[in-house]
């Protein structure tokens, strides 16, 4: 898998463990029932996606299953996810960029988590950071408004702002151009074009920006 594309260049997920059926859970795009933590203690599935940043997917993963949730991660290649699996998570394989095989596994979710992305510097122009940054992110926003999944967790980044400049903002501020890598312009592209304006024609999505 290159370098920057999460286990599932992002796909999996997360359930309740009290006799729920399955769920997704997703870092390379994880999927859980939600039981709690993070949506409401409500004993529903959410499903979540990583990101290459480590610690961020383990406390993610570690939090959803600490609250009951059962998480299934949909991932590319699971002999380079095994750690995953002393979380107690289930694996299965999938690519965020191959939109229908994220369908069943998302098909039982109440929440989904989007964590994962495209993340390398250095490379000036790079067609595959827009395929899993962007496509990506679209294919599991729009599966998400498909399948009625009831709430949703979006991680952006703070790099859309770019640099500021020492000059301290917050979500009205908008950066234009340019940009200083390809992850943070393809990660505008998927926080400005893809994200907002789902959440604008209703989608129950809240954007983080670590």
């Amino acid at each position: 898998a290159p370098e920057g594309a999460t286990a599932c260049r992002a796909t999996a997920g997360a359930r309740s463990r009290r006799e729920a059926p399955a769920v997704p859970f997703g870092l390379q795009r994880p999927f859980a029932r939600r039981k709690g933590a993070h949506l409401e203690r409500l004993g529903k599935r959410v499903d979540v996606e990583p990101q290459p940043n480590g610690r961020l997917i383990a406390r993610a993963l570690r939090q959803l299953i600490e609250a009951g949730h059962r998480v299934i991660a949909l991932i590319r290649d699971k002999s380079k996810a095994e750690g995953l699996k002393a979380f107690g998570v289930e694996l299965s394989e999938g690519d965020i960029t191959d939109k229908e095989c994220m369908r069943l596994p998302m098909s039982e979710a109440e929440g989904v988590f989007h964590i994962a992305a495209w993340y390398k510097v250095g490379v000036p122009n790079s067609l595959l950071a827009e395929r899993i940054n962007v496509d990506g992110t679209r294919n599991v926003l729009e599966l998400m408004r498909e399948l009625g999944i009831q709430k949703g967790v979006y991680t952006s980044t703070l790099a859309v702002f770019s640099d500021t400049r020492g000059k301290a903002v917050d979500e009205t501020y908008r950066h234009t151009g340019p940009w200083r890598s390809e992850y943070d312009r393809t990660k505008w592209l998927a926080h400005y074009q893809v994200a907002l304006p789902l959440i604008e024609q209703g989608l129950p999505l809240v954007i983080v920006q670590p």
